[in-house]
């Protein structure tokens, strides 16, 4: 279980944290190695890359609103009648969806400037 984001703050940001049930958080720590690693973020040349052991079955499972099985993606918009409008232009390609999502500094409150403009939740 874990979430992660990514924002703005007059750059690109980005956050991801692993749980157990939330609201206790998982150490994550840092290997200098390739590939994918329980519990690691691992830098590779020009890859940043992190491994949450769960299984596909727990995925859901650990927070209020989320659905088992499932991801959930938040998306944020600067007021209500953005988001609403930003439904309405939400297209289909093949069998993904797209969105875009504009960058905003709306409501951010340092250090971690949340909320993100994009949120996944597992």
């Amino acid at each position: 279980m874990g979430l992660g984001g990514i924002g703005t703050n007059g750059s690109v940001i980005w956050r991801f944290e692993h749980h157990t049930v939330r609201p206790n958080k998982k150490e994550l720590k840092h290997d200098g190695g390739a590939g994918y690693k329980d519990n690691k973020v691992t830098v590779d040349h020009d890859v940043a890359k992190g491994k949450d052991s769960i299984a596909p079955g727990q995925i859901g499972t650990g927070g209020t609103g989320l659905v088992p099985g499932n991801f959930k993606v938040t998306l944020l918009y600067a007021d209500p009648t953005a988001a609403a409008n930003a439904k309405t232009a939400i297209q289909v390609l093949g069998n993904a969806l797209v969105a875009f999502v504009p960058s905003t500094t709306a409501n951010k409150v340092a250090p971690d400037y949340e909320p993100l403009e994009i949120q996944i939740e597992w």
